[in-house]
Formats: structure tokens, C-alpha cells, sequence
């Protein structure tokens, strides 16, 4: 058996053993069903900026123009009107992700392996069917982890389900997507070939900038403390590449990305100098006078 679909299995044959939890509901089809009345709500992408654009937003896309709406932490990237913001929602979502040590990665979520000097929990599983001559046993190595992964997709399934548990709005592709664990053998890095889904639309804060700037070469310096290094950008390779590029095109350098999750040299004009308040959102206006841009680029894949 693939064991990704395996530990997917026991993580639901672990949330279904406790009887104060749901049962789980049966799996909605891909057919988008229109909104006639109150609006259906979307679970958020809380994961990169980078996927989101590259990744989600042309998927997601066709919900929201069938009147669907959205969580979104970055409510600036989607068509006018379709976003719903909700700051104790995403407060939540950020202390259970500590609490668990998750990671957004891909389209679902990630816990890493836990740390421990503790010999590896071991349990057993056996499995009965009329069909087979004898049951199956199963040994599953570190089920604490299994534990954890499904401790936490209960908890946050919990906090989504004001939105989910509605009489009227059926149970979506994307519920299941946006509100899981995944397991990519702990190599981060294929989250990165996920397939590229241009959306049909420019955000409306780049069509109509609330900050515009001059013509200039774009740099955001990847500096995620929670990721493995390699997954963060080299700053000081990626500057050269950009000095460079000034130098030829006469342009001045400007350094995008918000101080929680980039590194803002010092010596450079960076978008946050005006303050982290509609930042987005000024980056957005100022990418309409971007000539060249160097996107964050992951030490490892240099």
C-alpha cells in the first residue's frame, strides 16, 4: 500500500475512535455548485504568498465567480468582494499551529516529525474482513506522530465548521484539500512543483494603486525562522544578482516582503519603510513599475 495513503487511513481510523468527535462526512464531487442566497464560505490558503498566486488562486477562481466566497489572510489577491477576512479565525489558526508545530506546504498542511529521545511508540492493528481467508496485522512505527497529525486536523476541521456546518452548503474537494495534513516524506521541497494555474484577473489594487513608486528592480529575501535554512533565501548571492542587474539597467533597488518573513537589508529602500499596514497592497500598485524582479529563491535550489 502507498504509504501516504496508508497513514491517511489511520489517521482516520484514529479521529473515528473518538466518540465525542463526528462521524465524517461523505466526500463532495469537483461540479461547483452555484450560491443562489446567503454566501458559501471557502476555507483559506494559509500557506505561501508564492503558491498562492502561482498555484491557487487560478484554481479557486471558478468558485468564487459562481458566488462563493473566501477566509483569506491576504484578501488583496482576490477578485473584488469574494474575500472575508476574520482576524479571530486566522488568530486562532496561528496558536494551533504553533501549538502542533505546523506548517502550511502545498495546498494542505504539514507537521514535521517529532524530535524525541523517546524510543519509537509502536502499535498494533489488526484488520478483519469477511473477504480475507486470515486478518491483517499491522506494526505502525512512531504513532505519535500519527496521533499528533490527526489531533490536529480534527482541531482545525473544529475551528472551520461555523463556515462548513451549514444546512445548505455541501461538503467541497476543497474542504477536504485545505484542511488536511499531508505527508511529503518530509522533503519540503516538492511543495515547489505544484502546477501553475494563472487566475483571469489583475488584483484591483494593481489596477487602481494606492501607492505608486518609480520604475525599479523587485527583491524579496525569503527568512521563515520556522523552515529549514535551505528553504530560506541567500542573501548575499541573490544581492549581487540584483546589483548587477541595477547597474545595467540604471535602476534603483527595492526590497519587498513584510519583516516577519523576509530579510530587509539594511542600506536599501524596502516596501515596509511606510509601515506593515496595507502592505500588500502598496506592494501590489508598486509592481505595475517593476522591470525586473527576483523572486525568493530557495538557498537550496542555488
Amino acid at each position: 500500500m502507498n504509504a501516504i495513503a496508508l497513514r491517511q487511513f489511520l489517521r482516520i481510523l484514529l479521529k473515528s475512535l473518538s466518540a465525542d468527535r463526528p462521524a465524517a462526512a461523505p466526500g463532495g464531487g469537483e461540479a461547483i455548485v452555484p450560491v443562489s442566497d446567503a454566501p458559501l464560505i471557502l476555507p483559506p490558503f494559509g500557506g505561501e504568498l508564492g503558491h498562492e498566486v502561482r498555484s491557487f488562486l487560478g484554481r479557486v477562481e471558478p468558485w468564487l465567480r459562481s458566488g462563493w466566497k473566501i477566509l483569506a489572510k491576504r484578501p488583496d489577491l482576490y477578485p473584488s468582494g469574494t474575500a472575508i477576512v476574520d482576524s479571530a479565525y486566522f488568530a486562532q489558526e496561528s496558536a494551533l499551529l504553533q501549538k502542533y508545530g505546523a506548517v502550511r506546504l502545498g495546498l494542505s498542511y504539514h507537521i514535521p516529525a517529532a524530535g524525541s529521545a523517546q524510543p519509537a511508540s509502536i502499535a498494533s492493528l489488526t484488520i478483519a474482513l469477511s473477504q480475507l481467508p486470515q486478518p491483517i496485522r499491522l506494526n505502525v512505527q512512531n504513532i505519535r506522530d500519527l496521533l499528533q497529525e490527526a489531533q490536529f486536523e480534527s482541531e482545525l476541521r473544529s475551528l472551520f465548521a461555523p463556515y462548513l456546518l451549514r444546512r445548505d452548503r455541501p461538503l467541497t474537494n476543497w474542504d477536504t484539500t485545505l484542511l488536511s495534513v499531508t505527508n511529503f516524506l518530509s522533503y519540503e521541497h516538492l511543495a515547489d512543483f505544484t502546477n501553475i494555474v494563472v487566475p483571469s484577473y489583475r488584483p484591483s489594487a494593481f489596477e487602481q494603486p494606492i501607492a505608486t513608486c518609480d520604475p525599479h528592480v523587485g527583491v524579496q529575501l525569503r527568512s521563515r525562522s520556522e523552515w529549514s535554512p535551505d528553504r530560506n533565501s541567500n542573501p548575499q548571492r541573490v544581492l549581487t544578482w540584483a546589483k548587477q542587474a541595477a547597474a545595467h539597467l540604471q535602476l534603483p533597488i527595492l526590497i519587498y516582503g513584510h519583516p516577519q518573513g523576509a530579510y530587509l537589508p539594511e542600506g536599501l529602500i524596502h516596501t515596509a519603510d511606510r509601515g506593515v499596514e496595507n502592505l500588500l497592497r502598496r506592494e501590489l500598485g508598486f509592481c505595475g513599475s517593476v522591470r525586473l524582479c527576483l523572486r525568493p529563491i530557495a538557498a537550496g535550489q542555488i
